[in-house]
């Protein structure tokens, strides 16, 4: 995957996925002596950045494959951005996902018409169910990161923040399965190598080793924090994913950022009753 595939995805997807803004955050670059601002993908059209590696993937379909339909394993997101753009292109699409997704993020699969397969107690199940539907009926998959047309289709984000922060010198991104940050670094590298990027996750995620300059944990407290600095500070709904780069910026753990700095908010997906669990929980 290279700078000129992350181009093409920026020009394919155009007419799907939204250019989001970004927002300046004073009370984050005071945490860290430097200019911050937010990117705020959880403003994207699915609420989301998946929508933009989904995009990518589906629209590159031959039209045999596109007619025979598509499916994905999801706890969430990724499904949601997979079935909104199969509704749009006119595509089938066939989403698993765990018996203990989120009900919210269900519904929302399921409002834009995907067939739901809820299968095992654990995301690996519901992935292997996921491949053995894509063999039994011929469909084709579309994997939630590790396939490059996702990964150009995440780089876009990378592109636009090229244009939108003048002088950049560091970008915060969450870090799960990697086609995000992935994406958006070779994307920045490739315009400036000299941009630092860094990653940042909850736990035990996998780490892109050639292209990210650091790696930051955050607690599930310090996400719920930051989840409840997002809505009172910049009245946004963020949710625990999307939320760990705040974390991390406002944990203190970023050294060496320069003087312009970019949080990637990867998405603002979240039921309402777990916000409302969580302003309680930081205050305790």
């Amino acid at each position: 995957m290279t700078l000129i595939d992350v181009a093409a995805a920026r020009e394919a997807i155009a007419g799907i996925a939204v250019e989001t803004p970004v927002l300046a955050s004073e009370a984050l670059g005071e945490q860290v002596g430097a200019e911050v601002v937010l990117k705020l993908e959880s403003l994207q059209v699915t609420g989301s950045f998946k929508v933009r590696g989904a995009a990518n993937r589906m629209l590159a379909l031959p039209a045999e494959e596109r007619a025979r339909g598509v499916v994905a394993c999801s706890s969430g997101n990724h499904g949601r951005a997979v079935a909104y753009v199969g509704q749009l292109l006119g595509v089938p699409t066939t989403v698993c996902v765990p018996e203990w997704v989120d009900p919210s993020k269900l519904a929302a699969i399921r409002r834009h018409g995907a067939e739901t397969v809820l299968y095992g107690r654990t995301y690996d199940e519901a992935e292997a169910r996921s491949l053995e539907i894509q063999r039994e009926r011929g469909l084709t998959y579309v994997h939630p990161f590790d396939d490059p047309y996702v990964i150009a289709g995440q780089g876009t984000i990378g592109l636009e923040l090229l244009e939108q922060v003048l002088e950049l010198d560091t970008v915060v991104v969450p870090l799960s399965g990697g086609g995000l940050i992935s994406g958006i670094a070779q994307a920045l590298k490739s315009h400036e190598p000299g941009i630092r990027v860094v990653a940042v996750s909850a736990a035990n995620a996998r780490m892109v080793r050639d292209l990210v300059d650091d790696h930051v944990l955050v607690s599930e407290r310090e996400i719920r924090e930051a989840m409840v600095f997002a809505l009172v500070e910049h009245k946004l709904v963020v949710e625990g994913g999307g939320a760990v780069g705040i974390a991390a910026v406002l944990s203190g753990r970023l050294r060496g950022v320069g003087k312009r700095v970019a949080v990637v908010v990867s998405g603002g997906n979240v039921d309402a009753q777990v916000l409302m669990r969580v302003i309680p929980e930081t205050h305790q």
